[in-house]
């Protein structure tokens, strides 16, 4: 998965990775600057594009992805 550096507060970078190839979805992961690693199943590629070209990326990643309950694991 290739990592992207984003200017956030709170989040790190952001990577996504398709489960399966041409899939609408895949697996979106955000980690945050106090060093967790979220990863969030099911997400559609345009919510990771929002994602990258955002002026705020925390406030995109509440609106886009916190608030629409997406399934996700702490994987570190």
């Amino acid at each position: 998965m290739k990592r992207h550096t984003v200017v956030s507060s709170d989040i790190a970078s952001i990577a996504f990775r398709e489960d399966e190839i041409d899939a609408p979805t895949g697996t979106l992961q955000i980690e945050f600057r106090k060093g967790w690693i979220y990863e969030y199943h099911d997400v559609p590629r345009t919510e990771f594009l929002a994602l990258l070209e955002a002026e705020s990326v925390g406030r995109e990643f509440h609106a886009r992805i916190k608030t629409k309950n997406y399934a996700y694991d702490r994987i570190a």
